[in-house]
């Protein structure tokens, strides 16, 4: 490359002059900036709380407009920027609006209720972290539409069974 190509081939951002490479020249990095990722995954289920298999989704999130399907048992994950607390989630032409955040294991209170809420059992309007009398029916529904003893108790069998069938 001769020297006018290698000055054509500078240029300057930020006040900062990008050297070309050629020998003798300085040669600087573009700034990174880190952006910490994380996996959010969302699981489709009908009212049944059957997987929803191959519905095309979109997903906004974190400034990213995201398009797939879901999978056999009704999930998809998306890495997304960290800090992220909201997005929208449409498909079958409804938009459902997100709080976006992590779970508390699934044998707390708090974790049971946001399981619940995700898998349509209710406890929207209990005190989160506390199993109240709201809490207590969200998880007796539950339990009734799994087979277990119907006490509206987090138990150890509940909390196994709210884990696996939220995937988390």
């Amino acid at each position: 490359m001769g020297e006018e190509s290698a000055k054509a081939a500078s240029s300057a951002i930020d006040g900062e002059s990008w050297g070309s490479g050629a020998p003798g020249s300085a040669i600087q990095s573009c700034p990174i900036i880190p952006t910490e990722l994380f996996s959010l995954r969302i699981r489709l289920l009908d009212r049944s709380a059957q997987p929803r298999k191959h519905v095309r989704y979109k997903l906004i999130v974190g400034g990213l407009e995201l398009e797939g399907f879901t999978d056999e048992g009704g999930a998809f994950e998306h890495q997304v920027p960290g800090g992220t607390k909201s997005g929208v989630l449409t498909y079958d032409d409804c938009s459902w609006a997100l709080q976006i955040g992590p779970l508390a294991p699934p044998n707390e209170a708090a974790g049971a209720q946001s399981r619940l809420r995700n898998l349509g059992c209710g406890s929207s309007n209990a005190v989160v972290g506390v199993v109240d009398q709201v809490t207590r029916d969200a998880l007796s529904r539950f339990q009734t539409l799994h087979d277990l003893d119907p006490s509206g108790e987090l138990d150890d069998p509940t909390a196994g069974k709210l884990g696996e069938r939220h995937g988390s």
